[in-house]
């Protein structure tokens, strides 16, 4: 998936939280400035004109007119500034948001259904209730034999049970189910056609469901492809692995997965979601998984279990020191491996699924699933109940706006007043005051005008570069 390739680029700006008004600065700066005016004001006094008004004008209007305007040119600067990073930082926020939303991007596996030669595998695995069987006592085949009185095959008795364990209680009518995904190990035509009839015979409401058939077992990438196209309605997707060959050694094994892409699911079991996946190098693997904890789509705090299957070497301590960095200790790292087998079968990686997606109905919260699709790649992806949605909380920000303009904007204002009283004690006398005050206005309106240019300059130079650090997520 493009968002996972790389995270969010960091604000190269710093928060408006780091912002702070520099009161020592600032009043240094006053009692300086009110201190040379005070006493240019003594030098200047002429006697000879000096009068109990000129006195104070000199004395006190200058100095305090200096002192105030130079405290609100520093709160005005201290204002805008302030408003500028909080544009920025929620303009920022906003990008952030999208980017999480779009990493969390997920299917429902809205039921679920797994064979194996071990009863309640999942629960046992998890240490709920029994324990799993050590890999050499783990049987090979699934205690299935074939129906000769009614005509029934092995594979045909496998898939009838596995089906069995599908109530197809999600869907609200039966035109909902929009496509069945059939894979058997080394089936044939004859096989298939088996298989479908015996569907249809269980079922015969989805007589008119389209049936995809293949003699080989996927991976997970169908998925990805089904997440990031989306899809109409459910989707059944079945997979069977039987011994067709004296050397077989893996362990048979069944799944069955109903999945919808955005559909209201009838059913009442915990919800369980599956989130798109992420291949890395190993390489890049601690870079990958820190992104993919950023996405905080399943938080480090709700998840529970972690499970791979056919990682070894290398790879196995890669990923688990790149999980630890990512800021999952080691200490609660509950790893499960799925290969009862030295001989690797596709088909684990579904069974494997399963197994975490009944994790997560008995409450065990979230999972994280890793593989290896190439002996120098690990596949990671989530599991969980919920899909977490973050959305901008527009009051607050519309608030935080109206504070930091009105704040500003109220500066600015006395910034204009104490310039003019200030200007006008020095200035204006006699009949040339109103062309002064005239010039003196608009001086200042050019010079706020520039200010106000400068500021939405700056904001669109921000802007376009941030749209250019994100525009590989946008094309």
């Amino acid at each position: 998936m493009i968002y996972l390739r790389h995270p969010l680029p960091k604000n190269p700006y710093p928060s408006a939280n780091t912002l702070h008004f520099p009161h020592k600065t600032a009043w240094i700066t006053v009692l300086c400035t009110t201190i040379v005016v005070l006493v240019l004001g003594l030098t200047t006094l002429d006697e000879t004109t000096l009068t109990l008004s000129r006195l104070l004008q000199q004395t006190v209007l200058l100095p305090f007119f200096s002192g105030a305007l130079v405290i609100s040119l520093f709160l005005c600067a201290y204002l805008f500034r302030k408003l500028r990073h909080w544009n920025r930082d929620s303009l920022y926020g906003q990008h952030l948001i999208w980017w999480k939303n779009k990493t969390s991007e997920a299917i429902q596996i809205a039921e679920h259904a797994s064979l194996f030669p071990v009863d309640n595998a999942t629960l046992k695995i998890l240490n709920l209730e029994g324990e799993m069987p050590a890999s050499k006592d783990i049987p090979r085949k699934l205690p299935i034999t074939p129906d000769e009185h009614n005509g029934l095959s092995r594979t045909q008795q496998a898939l009838s049970l596995l089906l069995s364990k599908l109530s197809f209680s999600a869907l609200k009518n039966p035109e909902a189910l929009s496509e069945i995904w059939l894979f058997i190990r080394h089936g044939n035509d004859q096989v298939f056609q088996d298989a479908v009839t015996l569907f249809r015979q269980y079922y015969p409401q989805f007589n008119d469901v389209a049936v995809h058939t293949q003699a080989t077992t996927p991976d997970r990438s169908m998925l990805d492809e089904w997440i990031a196209k989306g899809f109409t309605g459910f989707r059944l997707l079945v997979s069977l692995e039987l011994h067709t060959k004296p050397e077989d050694e893996f362990c048979e094994h069944g799944t069955a997965f109903l999945f919808c892409w955005n559909e209201k699911v009838a059913s009442q079991h915990v919800p369980v979601w599956y989130f798109s996946s992420v291949t890395s190098p190993l390489n890049t693997l601690t870079e990958t998984v820190q992104i993919l904890f950023a996405t905080e789509r399943v938080p480090s705090a709700k998840l529970r279990h972690l499970w791979r299957t056919n990682i070894s070497g290398e790879g196995k301590y890669l990923l688990e020191e790149a999980i630890n960095a990512a800021g999952f200790p080691a200490s609660s790292q509950k790893w499960h491996t799925l290969q009862p087998t030295d001989q690797w079968s596709t088909g684990y990686l579904w069974l494997m699924l399963e197994w975490a997606a009944s994790a997560v109905r008995h409450g065990q919260q979230g999972q994280l699933l890793a593989a290896a699709p190439s002996l120098s790649e690990i596949n990671i992806t989530h599991l969980s109940s919920y899909v977490p949605y973050h959305e901008t909380d527009y009051e607050t920000r519309e608030a935080q706006s109206f504070k930091y303009t009105l704040f500003a904007s109220l500066s600015m204002g006395l910034c204009t007043i104490f310039a003019s009283n200030l200007f006008s004690a020095i200035f204006l006398t006699g009949a040339g005051e109103g062309n002064m005050s005239d010039y003196l206005i608009s001086s200042i309106l050019v010079f706020y005008l520039i200010i106000l240019a400068i500021i939405v300059f700056n904001e669109f130079r921000y802007q376009n570069a941030l749209f250019r650090q994100l525009k590989c997520y946008y094309y």
